[in-house]
């Protein structure tokens, strides 16, 4: 796979954070990447808006020490989801043997700190992307793969919410809020 340039974000709260998001399409080894890393599953996922949501919350509770699950990218996977429930998050946005798009999502924790506590290593997202079977796509193509209707009845959107905020507030606000439910 020729690698684009992988997009990077700061998190406003983390500044010395850099999530960095690469989107692919046609991937032909779900099945051996699954045995490698865990990945967002991409019909859920409207926007990178709602990844760094998922990811601020994680760093935010990593820095706390006040993790749900045992590692960083698992309590990205868990943030996404409006359940409390860990099995049921990973069901929904974890990487299947059969998926043929997936979000690849690297976090640098800054000062060379890694997710794991041991080091960073800055191309951990060239060496991931470079083990995936599929075509590289520019992240502002995510909504071309996201299933809108499988969004709506996940997060239990009604019909109100999305005319007065939009679909992505109210994702957004149900990952929020999750807790206090």
């Amino acid at each position: 796979v020729q690698l684009k340039e992988q997009p990077y974000y700061t998190l406003e709260l983390f500044p010395e954070c850099r999530v960095g998001l690469l989107l692919f399409d046609e991937v032909r080894n779900a099945a051996q990447l699954r045995q490698q890393v865990l990945k967002g599953n991409l019909p859920a996922i409207l926007d990178p808006i709602q990844v760094l949501a998922a990811v601020n919350k994680a760093v935010h509770n990593h820095r706390l020490q006040k993790m749900k699950t045992h590692g960083l990218y698992s309590e990205i996977i868990y943030n996404l989801s409006p359940s409390k429930s860990i099995t049921e998050s990973f069901r929904r946005f974890g990487i299947t043997d059969n998926d043929t798009s997936l979000l690849v999502i690297t976090v640098d924790l800054g000062g060379g700190k890694g997710c794991d506590g041991g080091t960073d290593d800055p191309g951990i997202g060239a060496k991931l992307a470079a083990s995936v079977e599929g075509r590289q796509l520019p992240i502002g193509e995510l909504s071309l793969l996201t299933d809108v209707c499988k969004i709506k009845k996940f997060y239990k959107v009604t019909e109100e919410e999305e005319r007065l905020g939009g679909l992505l507030d109210a994702v957004v606000c149900r990952m929020a809020i999750r807790e206090a439910l």
